[in-house]
């Protein structure tokens, strides 16, 4: 017997305005999105961003059986060009909803999102579309530079490593300092190497 799913095309604010992008501003004025309207559409997965199958069935007012369906046609396609770009691009992902049951999900990019989304339909339908690659777009620009900060400030901290392990050759004061300064180097390298979080790259978005 199928288990049931969630309809999540029932959740409230499926194609509110509102919650996806400022107030238009005028002409030439670019739609700045807010933190939390990105979250809504994309996540952050090690340093990809992804999007799954209940949020796109939620903005789009599908049901999520279905956009399993589309998905799992993909994954079983006879052409290996479709299957290789399904393995690429889509990963499963099951969830548990707040009564502890389990159901199928996927995680997929950017570009398994375009392939998903274009057989969607309708002027509602390419709105939400845009709004997906928009959201895409703009913490894919933030994650860039942040991801370029954080190369940048481990490159100086070689250097500044560089110049403490010189200088600790040379008397044993200087030495005793060495292992102070290493204790620190070695905090901030971990901070620099922690996994990275939304909110790190969202707080850039906001500003």
């Amino acid at each position: 017997m199928e288990k049931a799913q969630p309809n999540f095309a029932a959740e409230p604010g499926v194609l509110g305005p509102d919650a996806a992008i400022l107030p238009d501003r005028g002409p030439g004025y670019k739609p700045k999105y807010e933190p939390e309207a990105l979250r809504q559409f994309v996540s952050l997965d090690g340093e990809r961003l992804v999007t799954d199958t209940r949020r796109v069935a939620k903005h789009f007012g599908k049901q999520h059986k279905n956009v399993l369906r589309s998905i799992d046609l993909m994954r079983a396609s006879s052409v290996e060009e479709i299957a290789e770009f399904w393995r690429l691009n889509f990963e499963p992902r099951d969830f548990v909803d707040e009564r502890g049951k389990s159901y199928r999900a996927f995680q997929m990019t950017k570009d398994g999102f375009l392939e998903l989304a274009m057989s969607f339909t309708g002027e509602p339908a390419r709105l939400v579309r845009i709004r997906f690659i928009s959201a895409f777009n703009a913490l894919a620009r933030r994650l860039g530079a942040f991801l370029d900060g954080r190369d940048h400030a481990r490159e100086q901290l070689q250097i500044r490593d560089a110049v403490s392990r010189s200088r600790g050759t040379e008397g044993s004061h200087l030495m005793h300092q060495r292992r102070r300064e290493k204790r620190h180097l070695e905090a901030e390298l971990a901070r620099l190497d922690a996994p990275l979080q939304l909110d790190l790259i969202l707080g850039e978005v906001a500003a």
